[in-house]
């Protein structure tokens, strides 16, 4: 079957890179895919030609609706003709049935990977954007606390199914090599020291001020705490002067944006997601799978992801007194060992990228009239 991916832009997210893999797999099973992002062709996190069979396009869009770029689009759709348009979040699914308009579009399934449309004020785009969801074939949504979320909400298509973010647990395993040993010589992080990682875009909604905050409670109380963070984005400046009025400064490796994250991984002792919303963090399944135990705030789907206690912890967010316990479990070193190895086998048995994969060809099969596929 031939699939038109559609992204807002080739930026750093886990939305984006659950793209790039999915329509990496399914090109690897002998599917025709492309990938096109509403915005320019700047990319931050992906090469040209680093999706080997995955052609790349791009519309240009300057502006939230811009015409010209749904122009771009139809004219994307006529010379690729693809059986599904495949459309990543809302901006892509209002993009592809305008321009739909103009082209015709045979079938439209929709990858939902947030609990966030806009804010209540925009409350005509709200309506807008459920419209265009209800009239799309397919609605994916990558966790069951999402689903019944969106439920309530009446955010809805003409088929709903939900399919699980799932993780490459051949190239996320616990490691073995002396890549911890490597990062951690490298940032003069010594093996002693705790640390506390995370690999996320420094944007307000990731809340890495909260972990500054707690870095500084855990130094004061004695503990030999860092934190590593791998990631870039707008708010990297806002976050290194916070950490020098803190006076941790010098306790903060900030990693930047990594191609391959997986030797900063093996170098944490704890994965620590403190966001303010999530659907299903990708970033948390890749940590888990490697080893990590992962402590996540109470919010999307991680509760379907940590069993509290056995995997990881969950704590409600932003309860700085309930993080800095888990931290000090965690510190142990024994205990973190224990529960990082449930957590990859927790992954390894619900959340692999193969079952992932299985399903969404499964689903798109289905949209496409029998002899096509």
């Amino acid at each position: 079957m031939k699939l038109l991916f559609v992204v807002s832009s080739f930026g750093v997210g886990g939305a984006e890179k659950h793209t790039f893999d999915l329509a990496e797999k399914l090109a690897s099973r002998g599917h025709s895919c492309k990938i096109v992002s509403l915005r320019s062709a700047t990319f931050s996190a992906l090469d040209e030609g680093a999706i080997p069979n995955v052609p790349l396009g791009y519309c240009n869009a300057k502006r939230f609706l811009d015409f010209g770029a749904v122009t771009s689009l139809a004219n994307h759709i006529s010379e690729y003709t693809p059986d599904v348009v495949v459309c990543v979040n809302q901006h892509a699914v209002m993009y592809a049935h305008l321009a739909s308009l103009r082209e015709m579009v045979s079938r439209v399934a929709t990858i939902f990977h947030t609990t966030k449309l806009l804010t209540k004020k925009d409350y005509f785009l709200n309506r807008l954007f459920k419209f265009f969801f209800y009239r799309s074939d397919l609605l994916v949504f990558v966790c069951d606390f999402q689903a019944r979320y969106w439920k309530e909400r009446r955010l809805s298509a003409r088929r709903v199914e939900v399919v699980h973010n799932g993780v490459d647990t051949e190239r996320f395993s616990p490691d073995t090599s002396a890549a911890r040993a490597k990062i951690r010589l490298a940032h003069g992080i010594a093996e002693s020291d705790f640390v506390i990682g995370i690999t996320a875009a420094f944007r307000p909604e990731k809340n890495h001020s909260f972990l500054l905050r707690a870095l500084q409670q855990l130094r004061a109380a004695g503990v030999a705490a860092k934190l590593l963070l791998v990631g870039d984005g707008p708010l990297r400046g806002v976050l290194e002067a916070e950490a020098a009025s803190l006076g941790v400064r010098d306790h903060v490796v900030f990693a930047g944006a990594q191609a391959d994250v997986r030797p900063y991984i093996s170098a944490f002792d704890v994965f620590a997601l403190v966001s303010f919303t999530e659907a299903f963090s990708l970033a948390a399944l890749e940590a888990m799978a490697m080893g990590i135990p992962a402590v996540l705030s109470d919010v999307g789907g991680a509760r379907e992801m940590v069993v509290d206690g056995e995997t990881g912890f969950i704590f409600q967010t932003n309860d700085m007194k309930q993080f800095i316990a888990t931290m000090n479990v965690l510190r142990e070193r024994d205990a973190a060992r224990a529960m990082g190895m449930a957590a990859h086998r927790f992954v390894n048995a619900r959340f692999t990228h193969k079952a992932m994969v299985d399903r969404y060809e499964q689903l798109f099969g289905a949209l496409v009239p029998q002899g096509r596929c």
